[in-house]
């Protein structure tokens, strides 16, 4: 299910209740909206305001973004890149949302197995992320920043080295937890630690109280969805998940009371599933319940293929699926589905609240047993996005129009508004008419690779504009390490989401085959722009550095190759289909080459760590297939490790050590005051570089960490933590210096810094530049400050001095 369907559920199982539950499921929803929303009659609850709907409705709608799971990177130069949660638009934590139905089949999980590229379809997107990371990053599950292992580990079915050997290698070779184990865990929390926030990296940092429910609903409607009943990510899956949003916006597919209630009274939701013994005796088996229920919707995809096993539809792979996914069994599997996600919603919210009343946690007459001890929610909770509604009236806009297409305007394609005439978008239609399966294309090989390259000169020029006219250093690669809060772009397809279908293709199957037809013609468009843009960076970093002799000629290699890949691909002599194969392109094996001592470039330690802070994230890379970006990225970090134009964060010894006086009189009397002690804020200094191309020197960091000694102003309002603190905490691995985001988040989390004073040394010349920025860690707000300009080498450090006292005396 996409994103907003899977708050629509929520939505639709607060409607089945208030209109037709029966006793015991009015009475639950009537307990959590007396606990955490208003205390009034249900019938009076208006749609879209409960705290079901508002909190466990959020969560639902949000879990796909949840950064829970990260990788490493291990074939990067200087060392590996650790914690990446997601890549451009697709977030790793969906591995963990499979389930293989048949417990016969389990061997690594108790119940059963869950995302294994070994028995996927190795095709589609599971062959270009699962296959490409491996074979082009070497990566594999980051065992120290993951924060579900230690979570699932307690599930795990075999011993220590098997678990070890799982997690620690190439992640084509890993077996992924079932979502149900996950279900547990979040489940458990709800019961146990009810009042103790849970990190997931999330919209919401944590969840607490009833968030935990939200990607329980979750598990609990991706359980009746083809695509997660079985261990693979392609094939078809958002062809399905946008024909299911296109119908239940449109109301085509809609509640049905009936067939709710009729479901609710079927296996697996009757009779209720309870543990019979461990921790959890007595309670509602949620782990069961989403394992059973994949099977329950398993056996309905098999009788309807008419298929003898779920095995035959495993190998049956794509012919399965082009031939369902256009068939009628689909239209009517579809409807059925979501009302048994519906069903499965109201189970979950009858059942939590029984076991929650048992835990002592509710009451049936207050809300909360204990109402002042209401779990503290996050501040996102009072800026939630607009929810999104379902379609109201034939006059609000169709389904095809509810979400834009990816690089349809000209801001999509650049990361900013152009400047001057670009002519970039004209162009991109053209591509896209050219793409098109349905219109005629009169344009040779010359003529398409001859409009690429204009699409190329245009971003190339549109950069330059934009450096130009730059008051901070402009760099194009831009960041996307986190899908928009109300973004519908799919979590595990990134920008090559296409549109949703309209009501005549959904009913139409010759024009639902037209759509999936589009739908591969748009990806194949996505990934030549991002090629373009990509050889466009290549380009402007390229004039940029003036780069000559070996790394010049290593730089042109590289673009040749991705021109002709990008070339290849726009005509037709390779094609990169989601419904078919993705094959690795020979240029990404660049990284295993080895290097001649005359292109070997010269390299300064800091500036080394500059580079790799520069690409510490990838989700800076703009969005691509794995295979060819993973030549860009490391040809682009090789050749460039001097002049990075990136900001370095400095770190020093320095102890600020107190100034000790020999008083010649007695010793003075200490007052002692009578009011409590306040606890002060902590505030951190932070000293950050930008355009040393030759490297800093450690004695210019010590001596302006020397001339930041705080006053005793500043002491009596923060307490200052000393900058070897910080130094410590990155030397044994508390801290990361890369990215700069997660930095300011382990000074938040690791050492309990609120307050972080950022000032920036900008090298021009022989002189020097300084900008200061004002950060609260806790609430996110930050004011930036000119310090001052045209700053010589001398007096640097009183300068840096100087600028500190005026903005705390101030």
């Amino acid at each position: 299910m996409n994103a907003r369907v899977h708050y629509w559920i929520i939505c639709d199982a607060v409607a089945y209740i208030k209109s037709h539950g029966n006793e015991l499921q009015r009475k639950a929803l009537q307990t959590f909206e007396a606990a955490y929303g208003q205390n009034g009659p249900v019938e009076e609850m208006p749609t879209g305001k409960s705290a079901v709907e508002q909190l466990v409705g959020f969560e639902a709608w949000h879990t796909d973004k949840f950064g829970d799971l990260a990788l490493c990177i291990r074939n990067l130069p200087w060392g590996d890149k650790k914690n990446l949660v997601g890549l451009v638009g697709r977030m790793f934590t969906a591995f963990n949302h499979f389930i293989h139905p048949y417990e016969s089949n389990a061997d690594a999980w108790a119940r059963t197995d869950g995302y294994s590229y070994g028995s996927s379809s190795r095709q589609g997107f599971d062959s270009a992320i699962v296959g490409g990371i491996s074979e082009y990053f070497k990566g594999m599950v980051d065992t120290e920043n993951s924060l579900v292992l230690d979570r699932i580990k307690p599930y795990w079915k075999k011993g220590n080295p098997e678990w070890s050997d799982n997690f620690e290698k190439e992640l084509r070779h890993t077996t992924f937890a079932p979502w149900c184990v996950l279900v547990r865990v979040y489940y458990s929390n709800l019961l146990y630690d009810h009042f103790t926030p849970l990190e997931v990296r999330g919209p919401n940092k944590n969840i607490v109280g009833l968030q935990f429910l939200g990607p329980v609903a979750h598990a609990a409607a991706d359980a009746c969805s083809p695509h997660h009943v079985r261990p693979t990510l392609g094939l078809g899956h958002h062809v399905w998940e946008n024909y299911v949003q296109a119908r239940v916006y449109n109301r085509t597919i809609d509640l049905n009371p009936e067939l709710v209630r009729h479901i609710l009274t079927q296996p697996p939701f009757e009779p209720w599933l309870t543990w019979t013994e461990g921790p959890m005796q007595g309670r509602f088996d949620v782990e069961t319940f989403i394992q059973r229920l994949s099977v329950k919707t398993a056996e309905r995809l098999r009788q309807s293929w008419a298929a003898q096993s779920w095995e035959e539809i495993r190998q049956a792979g794509e012919e399965f699926w082009q031939r369902y996914l256009k068939g009628a069994a689909m239209m009517t599997d579809a409807h059925y589905f979501y009302n048994q996600a519906v069903a499965a919603a109201i189970h979950v919210i009858v059942r939590s609240c029984s076991d929650l009343l048992s835990e002592g946690i509710l009451d049936p007459h207050k809300g909360l047993a204990q109402p002042g001890s209401m779990p503290q929610m996050e501040l996102i909770q009072n800026e939630l996005p607009a929810p999104p509604s379902k379609r109201l009236h034939m006059d609000d806009i169709p389904p095809e129009a509810v979400r834009p297409i990816p690089f349809e305007r000209e801001r999509d394609i650049l990361g900013f508004d152009p400047m001057g005439e670009s002519g970039l978008l004209n162009r991109v239609k053209q591509l896209g008419r050219i793409f098109d399966p349905f219109v005629a294309a009169d344009s040779d090989d010359r003529e398409v690779a001859d409009l690429l390259a204009d699409v190329e000169n245009s971003m190339l020029q549109q950069y330059q504009r934009m450096a130009d006219r730059s008051d901070d250093h402009f760099c194009p690669v831009r960041a996307q390490e986190r899908i928009p809060l109300d973004s519908d772009i799919s979590a595990h397809f990134g920008n090559a989401t296409f549109r949703l279908p309209s009501e005549v293709e959904c009913n139409d199957p010759v024009m639902l085959d037209r759509y999936m037809k589009q739908v591969d013609a748009h990806a194949k468009k996505a990934y030549t722009l991002e090629l373009a843009q990509t050889l466009a960076t290549l380009r402007f970093y390229r004039s940029m550095h003036r780069e000559e002799g070996a790394a010049a000629e290593k730089l042109d290699q590289l673009m040749n190759r991705l021109r002709t890949h990008r070339d290849a691909l726009a005509t037709g002599r390779q094609s990169i289909p989601l419904m078919h194969t993705h094959k690795p392109v020979q240029p990404a094996r660049l990284e295993n080459a080895p290097r001649k001592a005359a292109e070997t470039v010269a390299e300064s330690r800091s500036l080394k760590d500059a580079a790799r802070e520069w690409f510490s994230s990838l989700f800076r890379i703009p969005v691509m297939t794995l295979a060819t970006v993973a030549a860009a990225v490391l040809l682009l970090v090789i050749l460039y490790p001097k002049g990075v134009p990136e900001d370095m964060i400095a770190l020093s010894g320095t102890q600020w050590a107190e100034p000790s006086f020999k008083f010649m009189g007695p010793k003075p009397r200490l007052k002692v005051s009578a009011s409590p002690a306040v606890e002060k804020p902590k505030l951190a200094l932070v000293l950050v570089f930008r355009n040393f191309r030759k490297g800093v020197d450690q004695s210019l960091v010590d001596s302006l960490y020397n001339a930041l000694q705080p006053t005793v102003r500043m002491k009596q309002h923060y307490q200052v933590i000393a900058p070897y603190q910080i130094k410590e905490a990155v030397t044994t691995g508390q801290l990361s210096v890369a990215p700069a985001k997660n930095f300011m988040d382990g000074l938040h989390d690791k050492l309990n810094v609120s307050k972080v004073l950022t000032v920036t040394v900008i090298a021009a010349g022989e002189r020097f530049g300084l900008n200061g920025e004002f950060k609260d860690l806790t609430t996110g707000e930050s004011r930036k400050f000119k310090m001052e300009k045209e700053v010589s080498a001398t007096d640097l450090p009183s300068a840096v001095r100087n600028s500190v006292l005026f903005f705390f005396k101030n």
